[in-house]
Formats: C-alpha cells, sequence, structure tokens
C-alpha cells in the first residue's frame, strides 16, 4: 500500500501521485479544494450580482453591501481559477494566502452578521453566517492540505523534484 516516510508519516498512491499524510492518517486534496473555491466564489459572486435587488429585499441588506459582496467573490474567483491553472496535481501554488484569505472573509461575514442582525431578515444574517462558515472551513481544509507533503519519487512522476537536497 505505501512506505513510511519521515517522522511516522504514510504514504498511499492516489490515481495520481503519492501522498504523505501525517498522523491523523487524513488526506486532503489541494487540487480539489482550490478548484470547490474557485467554483463556488464564481457562482455565489454571479448569483448575488444577478440576484442582487431581489436579495436586497429578501434580506433586508442595502444592494450596494451585496454589490461589494458580489464582486469581492467575484475576484476571489479569478485569483482562485488563475492558481488552480498554475496548480500540478496537488502542487497548488500560494495555497496558505487562500486559506488565509478565505479565514479573513469568514471572518468579515461573521462581523457583517452581528452588525446587520438588527436589521437584516434572519434569511439575510444566516446567509451571511452560511458563507462565513462554508469559506471558513475551506480556509482550513486548505491551511492543512497546503502543510502536506507530497512523498519523494521519481521526477518523471511529478515533472519536479520532491527528493530533499544536502
Amino acid at each position: 500500500m505505501g512506505e513510511a516516510g519521515d517522522e511516522g508519516e504514510r504514504c498511499r498512491r492516489t490515481r495520481q501521485t503519492w501522498i504523505c499524510s501525517g498522523a491523523e492518517g487524513k488526506l486532503i486534496r489541494a487540487g480539489v479544494l482550490i478548484r470547490v473555491d474557485w467554483i463556488a466564489g464564481a457562482v455565489v459572486g454571479v448569483l448575488v450580482l444577478s440576484l442582487r435587488g431581489w436579495l436586497a429585499e429578501l434580506y433586508s441588506l442595502p444592494a450596494d453591501l451585496l454589490l461589494v459582496m458580489g464582486l469581492a467573490n467575484l475576484s476571489y474567483a479569478c485569483f482562485s481559477f488563475t492558481l488552480a491553472m498554475l496548480s500540478r496535481g496537488d502542487r497548488v501554488p500560494l495555497l496558505r494566502v487562500v486559506a488565509v484569505a478565505n479565514v479573513i472573509w469568514a471572518v468579515i461575514c461573521a462581523v457583517l452578521a452581528v452588525v446587520w442582525s438588527g436589521e437584516g431578515s434572519v434569511l439575510g444574517v444566516m446567509s451571511l453566517v452560511g458563507e462565513g462558515l462554508f469559506v471558513g472551513g475551506l480556509g482550513v481544509l486548505e491551511w492543512v492540505a497546503a502543510g502536506r507533503r507530497v512523498c519523494g519519487r521519481a521526477e518523471s512522476e511529478f515533472g519536479f523534484s520532491t527528493q530533499e537536497k544536502n
């Protein structure tokens, strides 16, 4: 099934690569996470921008706030899409930056939920909380995935060397 790596890590063969997972034994695929990230950002951004007048009434939130949130989601989706296109398998450049950005956005959503809890509808506030939970959870998973190492294998399998140099 696999070989032992440094510090008790285990290596597993997936369809594309050998992946090391730490003591917890969980395998989180960075390439999948970044794609989920950009698709979710793009879908939410387009929907919020397209429906912002209706959502403003439904959520009892200002249309301008929804405009800014929709544009932020689309901007973020463009950045995540770029990183997804630059990734090689589960090697995603700047994944920790993406993770931190997600956690920051989750905090912003929480602050907005508190600020608008008096004026916004229950559905509007819950939407802010839900987005924050989704994005924050994704950020945590991306942080964990960014810390996972790819086990040393032949250069030809990855297109780059994964062996540590002395």
